[in-house]
């Protein structure tokens, strides 16, 4: 059973700054001309919110943990307050976030006592997967929801937006099944309720929802793409945080 202090210790140091990561390199692979620049604004403040959630929480719990989430979310607030309301960022500031973010998990990493050779490679890329699904699966439905409300919008972020989700959930579908392939990710003591819903709700379900909402951006229905991905970010979110959970109960090898 998990218990809430878990639960909470999970998204607080592992999901939300992941999700960040995932949601600055959305900003970074979207069409900067075509994407709404309020939308990009907007993404900008919900990376910072989770990094600042992550670095105050972490803060109060007496960790060191906090200083790199907490540089990181200054820095993209800094970023912001020198550009004009609502106006993007450049390409290469926004680049300079996805590796700011990278950089401030490798001091989690190893302040937590974390390995420093092969060990930190694997979780960095994990956790990168985790994020990437995690964080784009989110800004991808919050740009439908935005073209719901802001018509004549050119449909071609919404298109790069869902593909990306495709590569995404691909990918982490490929890590995961390769540690499973390996017995790396074997899950030791944890409950097999949990495992199958990890796996079956948390990507076999929405690798399949996120075909579909790729069907309907083709055929430019981006109310009924918008609501698919609504149910998707809810299952991934789930799915991660379980896996989440499991690596740091040690059940997992890997995010």
């Amino acid at each position: 059973m998990i218990s809430c202090r878990s639960l909470a210790s999970t998204l607080l140091s592992l999901f939300a700054p992941a999700c960040a990561f995932g949601m600055a390199l959305e900003g970074v692979l979207l069409p900067r001309r075509e994407t709404p620049a309020p939308f990009l604004a907007f993404l900008d403040l919900m990376s910072v919110c989770a990094l600042a959630l992550a670095a105050f929480v972490a803060g109060l719990a007496g960790g060191v943990l906090a200083w790199g989430w907490a540089a990181a979310a200054v820095a993209f607030l800094s970023a912001r307050a020198l550009t004009l309301a609502g106006r993007p960022l450049s390409f290469e500031v926004r680049l300079g976030g996805v590796f700011l973010l990278l950089g401030a998990e490798v001091e989690r990493h190893l302040r937590a006592g974390g390995g420093t050779d092969g060990a930190l490679a694997t979780h960095l890329a994990g956790w990168a997967l985790l994020g990437g699904l995690g964080g784009s699966v989110f800004a991808t439905m919050l740009l439908g929801h935005w073209y719901l409300n802001v018509p004549g919008l050119a449909f071609g972020p919404l298109r790069r937006g869902v593909a990306l989700l495709l590569g995404a959930v691909s990918l982490r579908c490929a890590w995961t099944g390769a540690w499973l392939a390996l017995g790396g990710a074997a899950f030791p003591g944890s409950s097999p309720v949990l495992v199958w819903t990890r796996l079956a709700i948390g990507l076999g379900v929405p690798a399949v929802m996120m075909w579909c909402a790729w069907g309907c951006v083709r055929l430019r229905a981006n109310q009924s793409a918008t609501g698919i991905l609504y149910a998707a970010t809810a299952l991934v979110w789930i799915g991660e945080m379980i896996a989440s959970h499991l690596f740091l109960a040690g059940a997992s090898a890997t995010l």
